[in-house]
């Protein structure tokens, strides 16, 4: 068995995981049966580059970190939730919660959160232009076509590849 999973500290725990699950499936052999791929990216060079150099198996240290964080952000949250619960709904008897939360993830996921909210607020529409052309198909039909740039917010480009288009009459599909 190759296990192929992200090339990170998680990659290496989720195998464990799936060692776990798959282990007592697998015939006992007395030669190496799990192997481990390592790529940071799906184009063919790299999956063919990790296939040359697999490894004997995941890195048991690595894993290991993992479920060290998992714990610690864990009792970190549990603790400081309690702390942020008791502070902020005795400072502020009116606040509409019964339960303030923490979590090493709810910060950045809040930044995401509040910078998209804040791009919706502030959305200013700008007018712009696509190209669509339209061909004829030798059966009556017809079919639109995209245009690689999908948009332009400058008049004169749309009417610049629109007159590019309407010079040639016949395409040809390679």
């Amino acid at each position: 068995m190759v296990l192929w999973l992200d090339n990170d500290k998680e990659g290496e725990n989720i195998c464990f995981e799936v060692l776990d699950i798959v282990e007592s499936y697998m015939r006992k052999e007395n030669h190496q049966q799990v192997y481990r791929a390592k790529f940071s990216s799906i184009v063919k060079q790299d999956i063919q580059e990790a296939f040359r150099n697999i490894h004997s198996g995941p890195n048991y240290n690595e894993s290991i970190s993992v479920d060290a964080r998992q714990i610690i952000d864990h009792k970190v949250g549990v603790s400081f939730s309690r702390f942020q619960t008791m502070y902020f709904t005795t400072k502020y008897p009116n606040l509409n919660t019964k339960l303030v939360t923490y979590g090493p993830c709810q910060t950045p996921t809040l930044g995401f959160c509040v910078k998209r909210e804040d791009e919706i607020k502030n959305f200013k529409p700008k007018l712009f232009y696509r190209v669509v052309p339209t061909i004829a198909l030798p059966n009556g039909g017809t079919s639109e076509l995209t245009w690689g740039a999908d948009r332009t917010f400058v008049q004169q480009e749309a009417h610049k590849v629109k007159a590019e288009i309407d010079k040639d009459r016949e395409v040809v599909v390679i």
